[in-house]
């Protein structure tokens, strides 16, 4: 579970529209703890329900801090890594069928969605003292562009491959940052959270959660 994550290479072209864009990666000098985020998926609305649905549906969470992901999940302490955080609603969650999905913040500077996150596991659906558990993105941007050299990319940003954040939301980083810039798309007419989970070429999860 601690590289719960995969890329995919589509057989096909997107065309991109209106609907359908690129959501930007996660700068690395950018904090997530206590901000409000979504997340996206065709999984199960309840977790008493048999399947998923049939309509794509998001619904907003609110990044948790570390110390207390770990602490709502203390009794399973070898489970929550530095490459995951938590995250969760007063009554939302993601849900089974959900895993592999984007979770995505909006930059309130540029009315753009980020994706910070991709959902990997949990112990039920919103539940109060166990929120979701996410991928955290930012440890894998290294990875994801040295596996996508031959991808054309719309940002000059130099990803630095491992990222610590302590509990109190604080980075921690004894290299050298990469030198960021906004990508064209996260520049103008973002799409909604809603077709946000169309553009496939998004991460997705190896294993179900």
């Amino acid at each position: 579970m601690n590289n719960d994550i995969s890329l995919l290479k589509l057989a096909k072209t997107l065309t991109f529209s209106e609907a359908v864009r690129p959501v930007c990666l996660t700068p690395n000098d950018l904090v997530f703890f206590n901000e409000k985020a979504t997340v996206i998926g065709w999984g199960k609305k309840h977790e008493k329900d048999n399947f998923g649905t049939s309509v794509l549906n998001k619904a907003d969470v609110r990044v948790i801090p570390m110390m207390s992901c770990r602490n709502d999940y203390k009794f399973y302490p070898e489970m929550i890594t530095s490459r995951m955080f938590c995250a969760a609603g007063k009554i939302t969650d993601g849900c089974q069928g959900d895993s592999g999905g984007p979770l995505v913040w909006k930059d309130g500077e540029t009315d753009s969605y980020v994706q910070i996150g991709v959902t990997s596991w949990g112990i039920g659906c919103g539940r109060k003292d166990f929120p979701g558990v996410y991928v955290k993105l930012i440890k894998f941007l290294g990875w994801i562009y040295d596996r996508t050299k031959d991808s054309a990319f719309c940002s000059s940003y130099t990803p630095t491959p491992d990222v610590e954040i302590s509990s109190n939301g604080k980075q921690k980083n004894n290299k050298k940052r990469g030198k960021k810039s906004r990508n064209v798309f996260c520049r103008t007419h973002s799409p909604s959270p809603s077709s946000l989970a169309s553009l496939l070429k998004t991460l997705a999860s190896v294993t179900d959660r």
